[in-house]
């Protein structure tokens, strides 16, 4: 029946806002390392580095909900002789939900200091910034607020903007030459902007921790696995991924030049995320499949999500900076 439908999709909508906080959520954790965490920003091999991420969720169930990633980024300045530099990039980001068209749509600007210690460079410290611009708004004229249309139930507000800021942390360590741990802190809102439409200032943004560690093991140029967990609190909503990425050369030279990888991933009491990525160059291409697991599985059908990234590393002609597995700075 028709109320059942609708009760389905409230009951979705519900789970998405508690999972992510008003935020948007990408189940390729480490496509797009700037939005991972801000400290990310410029945090590259290369020079300049554009990425895309396009995910569609819920589609099964009712008008869907699709979200939209584009970032670009640079290093601005680099010292090889103390180690340090600089990166700056923006980012464009909307997510668009059912007949409503609810959603966000954000602006943000990143800058990162990083900086290698020791003649080796064997260990890299990063802090970022982050600020949005964020505008929330829902198309009224699709909304049914009873038998008088005029009557929006005393919601004073149809759109919001706010102005928020995120500080990331991220620290590398090169335990081998092609064996490398990292891990990183990203407080999302930390100013705690007001979020209400009703012109309440007292509702404001709870702060999110996310918190991610990696480890990319080489087993003889044969093949390489990336175990990754990732986690992240937000007043009491927690959410924890947890899996691997298993990584396979296909040039007979490097493997950090061309190769194929499959990962496996599982959101606790949520989802199994199974990812593919081909990687030539400065290429990265890949595509993930939440498989819904939930207690949503009758109306979802199992479907969740299916995510497409893409992101491109670069340098100025003649500029022949070497390219490591994990893509870092090269001092």
């Amino acid at each position: 029946m028709k109320w059942v439908k609708h009760i389905l999709i409230l009951l979705l909508v519900a789970e998405v806002s508690l999972a992510r906080g008003q935020d948007v959520r990408f189940s390729s954790l480490d496509a797009n390392p700037m939005f991972l965490n801000p400290a990310l920003t410029g945090f590259c091999s290369e020079q300049f580095r554009a990425g895309t991420v396009y995910r569609n969720q819920w589609s099964s169930v009712s008008t869907g909900l699709n979200s939209y990633l584009l970032t670009a980024e640079t290093q601005v300045y680099t010292n090889r002789k103390a180690k340090l530099g600089i990166g700056l990039g923006v980012e464009f980001l909307a997510d668009v939900a059912g007949s409503l068209s609810y959603g966000s749509r954000n602006i943000g600007l990143a800058v990162s200091i990083y900086k290698s210690f020791g003649l080796d460079a064997k260990n890299t410290l990063s802090i970022g910034l982050k600020g949005n611009r964020s505008t929330y708004s829902y198309d009224i004229t699709n909304a049914d607020f009873g038998n008088n249309p005029s009557n929006t139930e005393g919601i004073p507000l149809k759109s919001l903007g706010v102005y928020d800021f995120s500080l990331g942390l991220h620290w590398q360590s090169k335990v081998t030459k092609t064996n490398i741990f990292q891990a990183g802190l990203n407080l999302m809102h930390f100013n705690r902007p007001t979020f209400s439409y009703f012109e309440n200032s007292s509702v404001r943004m709870p702060i999110k921790t996310n918190l991610y560690s990696s480890f990319f093991l080489n087993k003889d140029d044969n093949y390489a696995l990336k175990p990754l967990i990732f986690g992240q609190l937000q007043d009491n909503n927690t959410e924890i991924v947890a899996g691997s990425e298993v990584i396979f050369p296909i040039s007979i030279y490097d493997m950090a030049e061309t190769n194929l990888a499959a990962g496996l991933y599982y959101r606790i009491l949520d989802a199994l995320i199974v990812t593919a990525r081909y990687h030539y160059g400065g290429f990265n291409i890949g595509i993930s499949y939440d498989v819904n697991l939930s207690k949503l599985t009758p109306a979802s059908k199992t479907y969740g999500a299916v995510e497409i990234w893409l992101n491109y590393a670069f340098n100025f002609a003649g500029n022949n900076k070497r390219t490591t597995h994990i893509p870092c700075p090269v001092f």
